[in-house]
């Protein structure tokens, strides 16, 4: 028997519901168990968190950058107009709710922070909070790990958790932006999803800590004259250790007593692996975000010749998708009455990096007449003008078979 009561919530009013939800099975798990399970020891023996693997550079790199740009993106309202042109509406109530979400933080630390969730939980929540007219007057996001979707009576809500009490918010009054999703109600974790691979590059990060916080006795070996008593060898081990292990102790001239010899073996190849591992473990983050390699430092295969282009799919095959996500998700919730206006991320100045390419283009499609001034300057994001419409092309063209009859003619 399920019990309901009327409460309040960010200004919402709304009924709390107890309920039990199954996390599903091992053969077919929901996006809670496939997060528990996460959080477990993997096999590489290092657990797994959505905050640990921001202790690799390369995760919290490709997090930064990704939840940065979009952040640093105008989001902007725009309306249809009769012509099939655009005009932004820099007035519009979602547009200044979008600049200026909620009076704790700006509009970047809104985007960014919804942006970081939803790479790491695989969701992006934000209540909305209404006015006594049912004005949305801000956005406040709320932690994925408080958030559960569920169906009533064919009707989807979220159950939010405050205070360890789980209180229902209907589907209009919350943003929410999936990742990767099996059945379009929650999105799957990509840290959960990736969790051994995650957990090796883990386990690499800690051994390498351990390899060079542990100073000479890694690289070589202490050979001494016969049979030492426990007693003595105690008192050598001990004696090295304080003197030459350690980071900070590694350049330390050692004097050696007792015809014992120290002898150098250097990296063995087991250990020397870990590297060419910690290394590979930056092509997997960039391919589990989609981020190009010189994007998370790794110049390697970089080069001048073509770090633009990969900087301009970077735009188009990981960011757009992100974005379209935003865009359909908020025309859905804060505009849905409003049929002849949209929201869009201006990305223009993103891909004007390589702007001789871009200009030839414009130049060769407005030559044979394909785009008018309007449409370059709505790629360009600026406004029409009038008599922009109209299309031209240079007239000294003629078909191969007139000037074939010409010819004809002149014999």
């Amino acid at each position: 028997m399920q019990m309901k009561r009327t409460v309040k919530l960010f200004g919402l009013t709304i009924f709390e519901e107890q309920e039990e939800r199954s996390l599903g099975t091992l053969d077919n798990p929901t996006p809670e168990l496939f997060s528990a399970l996460a959080s477990s020891v993997t096999d590489s023996g290092v657990p797994v968190t959505k905050h640990t693997v921001l202790t690799l550079t390369a995760v919290w790199r490709a997090v930064n950058i990704l939840s940065g740009t979009i952040a640093s993106l105008p989001l902007n309202v725009y309306r249809k107009t009769p012509n099939g042109h655009r005009e932004k509406l820099a007035g519009h109530p979602v547009a200044s709710l979008l600049a200026d979400p909620n009076d704790e933080m700006t509009d970047f630390i809104f985007k960014e922070t919804m942006m970081a969730t939803l790479l790491l939980w695989g969701n992006s929540y934000a209540a909305l909070l209404r006015d006594n007219s049912g004005h949305v007057v801000e956005l406040i996001p709320v932690h994925p790990e408080g958030v559960v979707a569920v169906k009533v009576d064919g009707k989807r809500f979220y159950n939010v958790r405050i205070d360890n009490t789980y209180v229902s918010v209907s589907d209009k009054d919350i943003i929410h932006v999936p990742g990767l999703s099996f059945d379009g109600e929650k999105g799957y974790s990509p840290i959960a999803i990736m969790a051994e691979s995650m957990g090796l590059g883990l386990a690499a990060q800690k051994f390498g800590s351990r390899f060079f916080g542990s100073g000479a006795n890694m690289d070589g070996v202490l050979e001494v004259p016969g049979k030492l008593s426990d007693q003595a060898f105690d008192r050598l081990r001990t004696s090295w250790n304080e003197r030459y292990k350690g980071l900070s102790k590694s350049h330390n001239t050692a004097i050696l007593e007792g015809g014992a010899k120290y002898q150098r073996i250097g990296i063995p190849p087991e250990d020397a692996q870990f590297l060419q591992t910690r290394k590979f473990q930056v092509a997997e983050v960039a391919r589990m975000y989609g981020v190009q390699p010189h994007l998370l430092m790794d110049l390697d295969r970089a080069t001048h010749n073509n770090i633009e282009h990969q900087g301009i799919e970077f735009v188009m095959f990981t960011l757009t998708p992100w974005i379209r996500r935003w865009e359909k998700e908020i025309n859905r919730k804060l505009l849905r009455n409003y049929k002849d206006m949209f929201v869009e991320f201006n990305i223009t100045a993103l891909l004007r990096g390589d702007s001789k390419a871009r200009s030839d283009y414009y130049r060769t499609m407005f030559s044979i007449g394909a785009m008018n001034p309007n449409r370059i300057r709505q790629l360009e994001n600026e406004p029409p003008y009038e008599g922009g419409d109209q299309y031209f092309a240079q007239g000294a063209y003629t078909k191969v078979e007139n000037l074939k009859s010409q010819n004809n003619e002149t014999q």
